[in-house]
């Protein structure tokens, strides 16, 4: 396998080691510098960026959730330049329930070398279940494709183009009706340029898993990797603890691993994978059962899935549902989406999360730990990173209470190191 890099997307340890990691990262994150670039108002400006960050030479792009205006709360494209200022690029219309140019996208942008972007919306679309999209330069919006459920609902994962500018991706539900109830198991499709979309995959609630989320891999050959996030076995609340799947061009869909509740890898593999020049992969879990924290793994070209590292839910964090994000070094970047400050209780949650670095010796350093204040919390959309090595990321939670008053609208932070 090699991979296009395009869209650079065990058992518990001992005490004493715990405890040598903890005091470790606690160092590190003393020498890290934290700053929000921008904090999310509500309105006009949107609220809840749910989805990660496109570093493109001009700026950094995104999108939110929600917000947008009063009459259209439904989801905004926005830009920071280079210069720190903020503008919204665009505001999905749409009154009563009515949206037919999407609602509430949730995956991050891509972009090609014109300067258009790309990405889906969870709802919305003439038929609610959700939409493609392209965002020309000059702001105007074209929806490429809706989704009428039997070829997916609800896509929230990053697109992936080729070459010949197809575009492939996941929706987390729809397809296969009758083996996954009314809602579907989830798709994998692609769409030509022409705007014909083509079902490569319907989930079938079997071994292959269901709801497909997180990032795609596309290497040279045009296979697919990807993640089923429940599904598969059959010893996890709600059905399943989710399957790593290839996808060959012709269709053939091979599963190469199902998790278990007792796996040390972990389970609910949210984050998706990414993929190196070597053919490996990495990904992350959540937590299979009370105790467990989620971890990070490594799956090399043979197939062999490597653990490296367990999280101790402590001040190293939990439950990392994010994608992960690899250097020129081979370090890993990442965000966890609870655990790190545990004077941060947000609701019933304990800690506001962390974004951590992962060496090649395994060695995990908590880079900052959200305190659920001005500095937002909960990241769980992953990271990217510029020249200079500064991490870019978003937390959809916290920053300014203002405009929700339990929650907060989010903010878009970078971490500097030192």
């Amino acid at each position: 396998m090699n991979f296009n890099l395009r869209w650079i997307s065990i058992k518990r340890a001992s005490l004493v080691l715990a405890l040598s990691l903890l005091f470790a990262a606690t160092t590190s994150a003393e020498a890290q510098i934290f700053k929000v670039i921008h904090t999310f108002r509500g309105g006009n400006d949107g609220i809840e960026p749910n989805a990660g960050l496109l570093l493109a030479p001009d700026g950094i792009y995104g999108d939110t959730y929600k917000g947008g205006g009063k009459t259209s709360d439904i989801g905004t494209v926005f830009k920071i330049d280079n210069a720190g200022n903020y503008s919204v690029l665009y505001r999905f219309p749409g009154c009563c329930d009515v949206y037919p140019r999407g609602a509430d996208p949730e995956g991050t942008l891509i972009r090609d070398a014109s300067g258009t972007l790309y990405g889906t919306t969870f709802l919305g679309g003439i038929d609610k279940y959700g939409a493609i999209f392209k965002l020309d330069p000059t702001g105007h919006e074209t929806v490429l494709h809706n989704f009428i459920k039997t070829d997916g609902s609800g896509p929230r994962a990053p697109l992936v183009m080729d070459a010949a500018g197809n575009l492939y991706g996941t929706a987390e539900y729809g397809g296969d009706l009758p083996d996954c109830s009314d809602i579907g198991c989830g798709t994998i499709f692609k769409l030509d340029p022409a705007g014909n979309l083509t079902v490569l995959h319907a989930f079938k609630n079997s071994l292959d898993g269901v709801l497909p989320v997180g990032n795609i891999v596309l290497d040279a050959k045009g296979n697919l990797y990807g993640i089923a996030s429940q599904g598969g076995s059959t010893d996890c609340v709600g059905g399943g603890c989710g399957t790593m799947f290839k996808l060959a061009q012709n269709g053939a869909m091979t599963v190469l691993h199902i998790f278990h509740s007792d796996d040390s890898i972990g389970c609910f593999p949210f984050g998706g994978l990414i993929g190196d020049q070597a053919g490996n992969l990495y990904g992350t879990t959540g937590a299979c059962a009370v105790g467990d924290h989620g971890s990070v793994f490594k799956v090399d070209p043979k197939g062999n899935i490597t653990v490296l590292y367990n999280f101790q839910g402590g001040t190293d964090g939990s439950g990392s549902a994010a994608p992960l994000l690899l250097d020129a070094a081979g370090n890993l970047y990442g965000t966890t989406e609870f655990g790190g400050d545990p004077s941060c209780k947000l609701g019933d949650r304990n800690g506001c999360g962390t974004v951590f670095e992962l060496d090649t010796s395994r060695h995990e350093t908590v880079l900052y730990r959200f305190h659920g204040k001005q500095d937002g919390g909960f990241p769980f959309a992953g990271l990217v990173m510029d020249a200079a090595g500064n991490l870019y990321g978003t937390a959809p939670e916290a920053g300014d209470y203002s405009c929700e008053e339990f929650v907060g609208c989010g903010v878009v932070f970078e971490v500097t190191p030192q």
